[in-house]
C-alpha cells in the first residue's frame, strides 16, 4: 500500500476517533436538557429499552449525517483539486465507490457505538428521580424571590 494512502486512513481514523468524543459530548448534553422529558417519557409507559433505542437513533441520524457530508465534501474537494490545480500534471480523478460506501456504514457504527454509554445513562435513573432533580422549589412570596419559576411559566413568562 502506498505510504501516503495509509497516513491519509490514519488521519481519518484520528477524525473519526475525534467525531466520537463530539458525538458522545453532544448525547450527554442532550440528554442532561431533556431530564424532564426522558422523565416523562417514562411516567407515561415507556420503557427503558425505548429510551435507549431513541438515543441510539439519534446518534445514528448524527453519525450518518457526519459521514454523507465528509464524503460529500471530500468527493468534491477531489474534484476541484483534480480539475482545476492538477489538470496540465495528467492526473485523473478514480472515485473509489466502494471504499466511501464502506466508510459511510463505518460512520453509521461509529454513531452507534458513540451512543452506547449516554443511552444506557438515559435509560437507568428512574422517572421520579428525574422529575425531581429538574423541579425547582417555589419561593415564599415574601421571601424576597419574587415569583417562582413555576409560576413564571404558568403564567406564560418563560418560553
Amino acid at each position: 500500500m502506498n505510504k501516503f494512502l495509509l497516513l491519509v486512513y490514519v488521519l481519518l481514523a484520528l477524525s473519526v476517533i475525534v467525531s466520537l468524543f463530539g458525538i458522545v459530548n453532544t448525547l450527554v448534553l442532550s440528554i442532561y436538557e431533556r431530564t424532564h422529558e426522558l422523565g416523562m417519557m417514562r411516567a407515561i409507559g415507556a420503557s427503558r429499552r425505548q429510551i435507549r433505542q431513541m438515543i441510539r437513533y439519534e446518534s445514528l441520524i448524527t453519525g450518518l449525517i457526519g459521514g454523507v457530508l465528509g464524503l460529500v465534501i471530500g468527493v468534491v474537494g477531489a474534484v476541484l483539486v483534480t480539475t482545476f490545480a492538477l489538470s496540465g500534471s495528467g492526473y485523473v480523478i478514480s472515485i473509489p465507490v466502494g471504499t466511501l460506501v464502506i466508510l459511510l456504514i463505518a460512520s453509521a457504527f461509529a454513531g452507534l457505538l458513540a451512543a452506547q454509554l449516554p443511552a444506557r445513562r438515559a435509560a437507568s435513573s428512574t422517572c421520579w428521580a428525574r422529575w425531581r432533580a429538574n423541579r425547582r422549589a417555589p419561593t415564599p412570596r415574601g421571601a424576597g424571590g419574587g415569583e417562582s419559576h413555576l409560576d413564571l411559566q404558568a403564567a406564560g413568562g418563560l418560553g
